[in-house]
């Protein structure tokens, strides 16, 4: 098996720096600045890992994610939501579809941790 490859997805440039730079050694990283542009980018690759802000423009990452469902039903096991809002909406979205959540400010130890669970 190869090196995984894992779809950042997030509006604020230096958030995908961030993450870049914590996960470049686990994976091959690919950037999104947008839902839009994070579904074009699955429909040509294949990602081992998705980390998606919520709040975007264009796509959000709710909506991301249910767009990504209907091409690939197995999305639910490599998504991974990355916000600093998490509101009553956020909160039922991700418990209702099992999802794993990672608030901003990223603790890295807790980024680490989803990412082991995910990745081989």
């Amino acid at each position: 098996m190869g090196v995984p490859s894992i779809l950042i997805v997030d509006d604020e440039e230096c958030i995908r720096d961030f993450l870049c730079l914590a996960l470049c050694e686990k994976a091959n990283i690919t950037e999104a600045s947008d839902g839009v542009e994070a579904f074009d980018k699955v429909q040509q690759n294949h990602f081992d890992l998705i980390i998606s802000d919520i709040q975007m423009p264009h796509l959000n990452g709710l909506d991301l994610y249910e767009k990504l469902l209907t091409i690939d039903p197995q999305v639910m096991e490599k998504f991974v939501f990355c916000t600093g809002y998490v509101t009553d909406t956020v909160h039922s979205f991700v418990s209702e579809n099992q999802l794993r959540l990672c608030k901003k400010p990223i603790e890295l130890q807790t980024l680490n941790s989803i990412v082991s669970e995910i990745l081989p």
